[in-house]
Formats: C-alpha cells, sequence, structure tokens
C-alpha cells in the first residue's frame, strides 16, 4: 500500500488497520471519580474498513468505520450505582467493605476522518475527529460492575443498559514507524449522558498497530 500511495498523482483506495490498546484517565470531572491511568484499558478498532484519498506522496485524508471499547474502572473507595430512576452516582460502598473495583463499560462504533502526512515511506502521523456512536440496541454494550467483599461475604453488582452519552466527539493523533505506532484520544464529552450520571473528559493513550 505504501509503495502504491507515493505516486504523485491523486487516488483512492480501501485499506484496514488501527488495531489499538491504551490506558484511559479521566479528567474535569467529580473528585470521587477516580480512575487511574493504569488501571482503565480500551481496545479499539479504528478502521476496521476505511477509504484513503491520496492527494499526493506526502498528504491524504481519510474516512473509515471501527469499534472503540472502553473500561472505565475505580478501585478507590467509591463506585457506581444506579438509582431506579436510571441516574449514575458515585457514592462510597457499605461501611467496613473491601472494594475491588467499580466500572463502567462502553462499546461504540467510530467513524474517523483524518488528515494523514506521509514524512517518508516508514514515517507517518494523522490528526483528525472520531465521530462515536452508541447504537442502542445492544444493553451489553454500556454496563455497570462492582465487586467488593463484605464480612467475609462476596459481592457482585451488576446493571445493563445504563444511559450514556449516545454520540462522542474524539480528538485523534497518532505517529507511526512502519507498523507499530503510537496514538492519543481525547474526549471532550461525557461518557454518560448528561441528566444521568457524572460528567468528565477522557484522555488515552497507548500503541497501535497496522495503521494507516
Amino acid at each position: 500500500m505504501k509503495d502504491d500511495r507515493r505516486k504523485h498523482r491523486s487516488t483512492f483506495e480501501c485499506f484496514s488497520g488501527g488495531l489499538g490498546i491504551g490506558f484511559l484517565h479521566t479528567m474535569n470531572g467529580p473528585e470521587n471519580v477516580s480512575t487511574a491511568m493504569g488501571r482503565s484499558l480500551e481496545i479499539s478498532w479504528a478502521d476496521a474498513i476505511g477509504l484513503a484519498y491520496n492527494i499526493n506522496s506526502k498528504n491524504a485524508f481519510s474516512l473509515g468505520m471501527g469499534f472503540l471499547w472502553r473500561n472505565y474502572r475505580m478501585t478507590g473507595r467509591y463506585r457506581f450505582l444506579e438509582a431506579t430512576d436510571g441516574a449514575v452516582d458515585v457514592v462510597p460502598y457499605p461501611a467496613g467493605a473491601n472494594p475491588k473495583f467499580s466500572r463502567l463499560h462502553t462499546m461504540q462504533v467510530t467513524l474517523p476522518l483524518r488528515y494523514i502526512h506521509h514524512f517518508n515511506r516508514k514515517v507517518d502521523c494523522s490528526l483528525g475527529a472520531e465521530f462515536a456512536f452508541n447504537s442502542g440496541i445492544n444493553k451489553h454494550t454500556r454496563t455497570l460492575k462492582t465487586r467488593y467483599t463484605l464480612d467475609g461475604e462476596r459481592y457482585k453488582d451488576m446493571q445493563r443498559d445504563v444511559h450514556i452519552n449516545p454520540t462522542n466527539v474524539n480528538l485523534m493523533a497518532t505517529v507511526s514507524w512502519n507498523w507499530i505506532g503510537l496514538y492519543a484520544r481525547y474526549t471532550p464529552s461525557s461518557a454518560f449522558d448528561t441528566d444521568y450520571g457524572p460528567k468528565f473528559h477522557s484522555l488515552s493513550v497507548g500503541v497501535m498497530l497496522f495503521g494507516f
């Protein structure tokens, strides 16, 4: 692919790639929402299928479709808890409990739009926006899970069909060398629907394989 796109004339091409795994961190939210970057993870397939428009040998634009799986994991003294009206709050564990974790899981379909610059045959970088959607069809793509022990008993709380933000826009940057690269993704909107949960932004950094 890289040999073909180095032609000076404009070309279109289909491609697939961008398998990424990264650490996820929340920011600009309530103090009790503490998701350490070393504990919260995301897995993405940035371009399950993509179409690139190569302007010339150095510059290109791409539009794709992919998937983004995120696990916001807290291990401190607070947990996610969904009320009967569907609203999610961050509250302390029961008195005397030994927390294990409390996490929010989301899975979204993404549409990345990027500008790509080829420095040479091996090194590329890209900047762009990634439009993320949760279809609402599968309730397993938005769940809460909390585990803790209390008085020697193990407890697991599980809630499905959580009210998450149906649409997000992520800002994304990548730099790659041959088939391996680094990426950063910033989400300025909250994971939860603004009427149903705490508001926070998120930042992730990670490794990406088989980028454009």
